[in-house]
Formats: C-alpha cells, sequence, structure tokens
C-alpha cells in the first residue's frame, strides 16, 4: 500500500519546489560541506521549556547543546543525582526501538514492572549488572542497581508533562531475552551470555516489527501524556560499532539498519500529526567526513552535532537575530555554526547581510564555505571589491569552477572582460549545462568586440543542448543590449518565437527597439505591456517619455 497519494496536479507543483532537486554546484550549495537539508517546524520551542529526551548516545550531543540554551531535560537531571555521579552518561542510552518502548512501558503502564531480580544478574559476588543498561558499566551490588532503575523510571516518567519529547532511534540488531519475552537495550556482558546462551539470541529485526513497537510508544504516550505534547523524531547518525551477522561487512549491516529506522520514521511522521522527522540524519551522513565525523568513523564531532541542534532550536524557537546570539555561536562553533545564517544573508536582504558579514569577515580566512556565501552576497550586491577580498581567502583547489565563475562575475562587475574567457572556457564543455557561465562569456566577447565568438559560443551551446534555444538567444539579446541593439532585437525576436519573453526581458527588447529605430514596434509593444510593480510602472513611464 502507498505511504501517501498525491495528485497530478499537486505532484508537478512539489516538483518546482525550491528545495524538489539537488544543488547543482553554482546554485545555493546546501550540501557541502555540511548537509543543511530542509524540514517544517510545525510548533514552537518555549524557551526554557522542559524537553524529553531519549534514544542512542545523539540523544546525550542534543541534551548537552539544548542545556547550553537555557532547556530543561529530565534526563540532564537524572545524570546530577548522587547514585548517578560516578557513571558513564551513556547508561540512559536506548539503541532499539523496542527498548525505548520497555523504558515507556516501565514508567507509564500500570501493568507494566519492570523485573528486578530477573533483570539483575549476578555476574561476581556481591555484584550484579542491569540487563538493561549497556554493559561497559560497571557491575554493583543489587540494592545499588535498584536505586538506579527506580530513578530511571521515575524519571522517565516526567515525560508526561512535557510539552516536547525527543526520540532517536539507534540500531536494529538487539538481544533477545527468552526467558522474559523481552529485548534488551543493548548487548549483555560477555559473561552473562557465556552462563546461560540459551536465554538469549540475537534478533535482527525487520521493518514490522520495528514499526510496530514504535506505534506502541506513541500510542502509550498519546493516553498518558499531555494532549499537547509534540514529537520530535530522529534517527541517529551513529552507526553500529560491529555487527553480529555472518558474513556481512558492518557497513552493510549498518544501512540496512539504518534504512529500516528511517522508513519507520517516515510512516510514524505521516500517521500522527503530533510527530516532526528532523534530518540531522541526512544532515550528517551526507556532510564532508572530515567536518562530520571523528577519526574513529563512529562518532560524530561536536562541531556537526551543535551545528544540527542549533538548526533545530532556530527553527522550532521564536527568532533570536541578536548579534549577540551569533557572537556565542561564533565563539563556540566558528565559522561551520554560522554557515547557515550566512547562506541566508547571501540571499536576503541588503542591510542586515552588510551588517552580518563586516562583523564575521575574518570566519572567511577560517572557512572557504563561508567566504563562498559572502563572495555570492557581494557579487549580488554588486560590491566587487569586497567580494574580491574574501574570495582571496578561498584555495585555488575548492571547487575550481566554483571559484572561477565568481572570479569572472567579480571581473565582469568591474567592467574588466578581458580575464573572463579564460576563466569560463576550460569548464564550458560539451554538454554542461553551466547556463550562468555561458551567458558570462557571450557578454565578456560582445564587450571585446568579439561579436563572431559570441555567435560561436551560442551555437555551441545550441549544439551541446538544443533544449536551451530560449536561454542562448536571451543571453545573446541580453550581450548586444547595450551596444547592438539591432542584434539584440533579431535576438530578442527568434526567443520570443519559441516562448513569451519575461518581463525584464521585454522592457530590454523595447528599449531596443527604441534605440534601433523601431519606435512604431515599440510604441505597439508598450500599449500592450501591463506592470505590475513600481519598478515596471517606472520602467514603462520612463520609455513612454522617450516615445
Amino acid at each position: 500500500m502507498a505511504l501517501i497519494e498525491i495528485s497530478v496536479q499537486q505532484a508537478l507543483a512539489n516538483r518546482l519546489g525550491e528545495t524538489a532537486g539537488w544543488s547543482d554546484g553554482t546554485a545555493d550549495n546546501r550540501v557541502s560541506p555540511v548537509a543543511l537539508p530542509s524540514f517544517q517546524a510545525p510548533f514552537q520551542l518555549e524557551p526554557g521549556e522542559k524537553v524529553f529526551t531519549i534514544g542512542s548516545c545523539f540523544a546525550r550531543n542534543i541534551e548537552r547543546v539544548l542545556a547550553s540554551r537555557g532547556f530543561r531535560l529530565p534526563m540532564l537531571d537524572l545524570l546530577r543525582q548522587p547514585q548517578f555521579k560516578t557513571v558513564n552518561p551513556a547508561i540512559i542510552n536506548n539503541y532499539g526501538v523496542p527498548s525505548i518502548y520497555n523504558d515507556f512501558s516501565w514508567a507509564l503502564d500500570p501493568e507494566a514492572r519492570f523485573d528486578q531480580r530477573a533483570n539483575f544478574i549476578e555476574v561476581s559476588p556481591g555484584k550484579c549488572a542491569d540487563l538493561h543498561v549497556v554493559a561497559t558499566e560497571r557491575p554493583r551490588p543489587f540494592e545499588e542497581l535498584a536505586l538506579r532503575r527506580n530513578a530511571i523510571i521515575e524519571a522517565t516518567g516526567t515525560v508526561v508533562d512535557c510539552r516536547v519529547v525527543i526520540v532517536t532511534l539507534g540500531l536494529t540488531e538487539l538481544w533477545y531475552d527468552h526467558l522474559q519475552g523481552i529485548y534488551l537495550n543493548s548487548t549483555p556482558m560477555l559473561r552473562v551470555l557465556k552462563a546461560d546462551p540459551d536465554r538469549f539470541s540475537l534478533r535482527v529485526l525487520d521493518f514490522g516489527e520495528t514499526l510496530g513497537f514504535m506505534r506502541r510508544s506513541i500510542d502509550l504516550l498519546q493516553s498518558r501524556c499531555r494532549r499537547d505534547q509534540q514529537i520530535i523524531l530522529t534517527v541517529s547518525p551513529v552507526p553500529l560499532i560491529n555487527t553480529f551477522r555472518q558474513d556481512m561487512d558492518v557497513m552493510v549491516a549498518n544501512s540496512y539498519s539504518k534504512s529500516c529506522l528511517r522508513t519507520v520514521a517516515e510512516h510514524i511522521c505521516t500517521d500522527y500529526a503530533h510527530v516532526h522527522y528532523f534530518p540531522s540524519y541526512e544532515s550528517v551522513t551526507l556532510s564532508d567526513r572530515k567536518v562530520a565525523w571523528l577519526d574513529d568513523n563512529v562518532h560524530v564531532t561536536d562541531d556537526i552535532v551543535r551545528i544540527n541542534v542549533d538548526r533545530m532550536v532556530r527553527a522550532y524557537c521564536p527568532p533570536d537575530d541578536s548579534m549577540a546570539a551569533l557572537d556565542e555561536a561564533a565563539r563556540t562553533g566558528g565559522a561551520l555554526a554560522l554557515l547557515e545564517e550566512a547562506k541566508k544573508h547571501a540571499v536576503g536582504d541588503k542591510a542586515p547581510g552588510l551588517a552580518f558579514f563586516e562583523r564575521f569577515s575574518a570566519l572567511s580566512a577560517e572557512s572557504p564555505d563561508f567566504a563562498e556565501e559572502a563572495v555570492k552576497f557581494y557579487i549580488r550586491r554588486q560590491m566587487p571589491q569586497e567580494a574580491r577580498c574574501h574570495l582571496d581567502h578561498i584555495p585555488a583547489d575548492w571547487h575550481p569552477n566554483l571559484r572561477a565563475l565568481r572570479m569572472a562575475q567579480i571581473h565582469v562587475l568591474s567592467q574588466n572582460y578581458a580575464p573572463v574567457p579564460g576563466l569560463l572556457e576550460p569548464y564550458i564543455v560539451h554538454g554542461a549545462k553551466l547556463a550562468l557561465q555561458r551567458r558570462m562569456l557571450i557578454l565578456a566577447y560582445v564587450r571585446l568586440d568579439e561579436v563572431g565568438k559570441a555567435r560561436r559560443a551560442v551555437l555551441d551551446w545550441l549544439r551541446s543542448l538544443p533544449g536551451d534555444e530560449y536561454d542562448a538567444l536571451c543571453a545573446l539579446g541580453d550581450a548586444f543590449c547595450d551596444a547592438f541593439p539591432a542584434e539584440a532585437v533579431a535576438a530578442y525576436d527568434k526567443a520570443d518565437a519559441l516562448k513569451e519573453l519575461d518581463v525584464q526581458r521585454r522592457l530590454a527588447w523595447i528599449e531596443c527597439l527604441i534605440q534601433s529605430g523601431a519606435r512604431d514596434r515599440a510604441r505597439a509593444a508598450l500599449e500592450v505591456f501591463d506592470p505590475q510593480d513600481p519598478y515596471q510602472v517606472a520602467a514603462h513611464n520612463r520609455l513612454a517619455a522617450i516615445l
């Protein structure tokens, strides 16, 4: 059965969405070095409110950053209790969907009971291990484990008072306790497995069982917790450290595990209106490994965690655009922490963009990706000198084609056209779209009075990409507009025969008609032109005055 069904009209409209396709390297880059997949934030976090977190080690990373932002975290409060002072915070990690359900049921379901006698296994005289915490935790006396377990159950019960719950899904390779008929949270101690091998077995969950346990968790929360509760669901990017599967590479086993969890998350978010997916998994796994991963290839960097939690907090919290908040982000996370903010300012309004890039200009020396956003902003604002200052921080071997494009744009803004062909020609190969580069090359040839080369560039474009005839003719018209108005009219006429000219080019076409002496055609075209905004009204009035 289909997960969702979309009408033809809606599907075609969706395909045109801003993030419906991948960046091509010259458009807004949402992938490198840090992948920033878009997401919806349908509710707002309240500053300082209590947020319940549960799941794998990535949940601990989220807690740490949320706490630094002033939120209250019940599970962090748990770790501050005396009986947890000497333990690893990983003691409350919860890796499997069934074990997440176990913790919720022990805390919220009166009919469910944590059986201490069955779950605390004596591994040495007077020392026991809790089957539902990580096996790296040292064995403790039974009474001490009981105090800890009761505290965990009590802390988990605070979820009933939390409006916001963040759940991080970890893995699907889980150990099963046949004696109790339940899944464990992690691998039991080796001595426990060897002492009673018939009691335990490893199971690899399938999609149906994983989805079933996830539904049971959500349904339990709905029945016991606040009616306005909202759940943010994530999949941990942290992979399996090892796999127990026979003749299977851990990379392949991990791919199955994460695919299963990601699919379950999609089904849950589709079926429950109050559950919302946050794409931290996609962000980390699609980012540059040098930025996202520690040398062990298992754990993620503090920078990538901070970036993702900052994104979540900014999306779900009332906007805080104060420079103080940005200063703190830059202090703790450097250029990467402000990269998404830089991307927004690069395409945003002029005044706040100027303030932002002037204040944090030093970060361009730290990160070529930050410098690229600054260059884009200053080019867009036609400030070539400032753009060149930031471009100089970008190494020559950093995306050479993109760097060459930016340098060419700066030269065009400075009306220095001679270097442009040498910068762009090496990258314009047969079949490459590169419409912006092709338009700039044609413009440079015309400005250099090499009209023949401009025409050949158009022909090369058409031979390489026949479907781009409209764009190629418009580019030729744009290039001819100032110096060769009659040539521009001819190019625009051919383009208009293929597809109606856009408003800006229609105005340019009318102006070229006037300059080339075709005033009657210009007057007729202006009479049917319907201006829609103040810019178009002003242009219409200016041309009307000339005529």
